[in-house]
């Protein structure tokens, strides 16, 4: 895989616009700024280096304007590249880029490569049932999980560089790490990078969403000849549940009734004790967020809830939504 210098991003960019420009015919400045996430200024920089290099395009202002190519004329951007297939294959076996990172905008170039050797007919098919599929992966209640590191871990993954990172854990602490990132695994749509670790000098799994930065060194490193990550994902899948249990702990304990066991169902939990129709429980809620976020109908059917800091997050959350009313 290339290297994402800047030269690179604002050629992926021209590519962007091309493909977007032959397929579509017009299309306003304001959406492209909008969908490369770049201002309508760069846009216009990017249309004149563009038209600098030969390529004929018209830019019309007012209602109903926009930039488009000569009627006629071909861009011959359709061939796939090595990146192209990787990307492709990627997204074919679910590893659905993080929205707006690199990965996601080369899959989109690729898959618009494939859509131009289409004919207008099957294209408007395509269209039509693509429309009728919404995806939102983001969370009901709660903040969205980024992982604003990621294209630095999948182009260290890509060229088998080291990294220089820095990792915070369930409980805040942070530590600085030099990694060989051997691949990532997603479970649950949840990111971990797998890499060998200089600083514990064993293979670790770490949470992408946790590295709070990442940065790539020069130094490459050699892939392990007896080493896969399919056989060291399945081989070690307890030992991985149990790590991730550890570092994904966040223990409640609280009292409640017989109704409330509904809601438990598949969760970590052990008895304290029992009287009547009174049970103290200790349950795993993960984290101090989900706990808040995720939890309600567990923690709607119980009183005694420890520890204080989530009794308090629960009773100002419960005093502002009677404010609100």
């Amino acid at each position: 895989m290339t290297q994402y210098t800047r030269e690179q991003m604002r050629l992926n960019r021209l590519i962007y616009i091309l493909l977007t420009l032959e397929k579509e015919k017009k299309v306003t400045a304001k959406r492209l700024a909008s969908e490369l996430e770049i201002s309508v200024r760069t846009v216009y920089r990017d249309i004149d280096t563009l038209c600098s290099a030969g390529i004929p395009i018209c830019a019309e202002s007012g209602q109903g304007g926009g930039i488009s190519l000569m009627e006629g004329y071909q861009t011959q951007i359709k061939h796939f590249d090595k990146d192209d297939i990787i990307y492709l294959f990627l997204n074919g076996i679910g590893v659905k880029a993080e929205k707006s990172s690199i990965l996601d905008k080369h899959t989109d170039m690729s898959l618009k490569k494939i859509v131009k050797t289409l004919p207008k007919t099957q294209t408007d098919e395509i269209q039509e049932i693509v429309g009728r599929f919404v995806v939102d992966s983001s969370p009901w209640w709660g903040e969205e999980e980024t992982m604003p590191q990621i294209d630095v871990i999948l182009q260290a993954v890509f060229q088998l560089h080291k990294v220089n990172m820095t990792y915070k854990k369930i409980n805040q602490d942070a530590s600085n790490r030099i990694i060989r990132p051997y691949g990532v695994v997603i479970k649950e749509n949840i990111w971990y990078m797998v890499g060998y670790c200089e600083y514990s000098f064993e293979i670790r799994m770490f949470r992408c969403n946790r590295i709070t930065s990442c940065i790539l060194l020069d130094e490459t490193f050699l892939y392990p000849k007896n080493f896969t990550l399919r056989s060291y994902f399945n081989d070690t899948l307890q030992e991985f549940k149990g790590k991730c249990a550890l570092e994904e702990q966040y223990l409640v304990t609280m009292t409640v009734s017989a109704k409330a066991f509904r809601y438990l169902k598949g969760m970590e939990y052990s008895v304290i004790w029992h009287e009547e129709d009174q049970w103290r429980i200790c349950v795993n809620l993960y984290t101090y967020e989900n706990a808040q976020c995720d939890y309600w109908n567990i923690l709607m059917n119980a009183h005694s809830i420890e520890p204080a800091e989530l009794s308090e997050a629960i009773r100002r959350k419960l005093t502002a939504c009677l404010d609100r009313i």
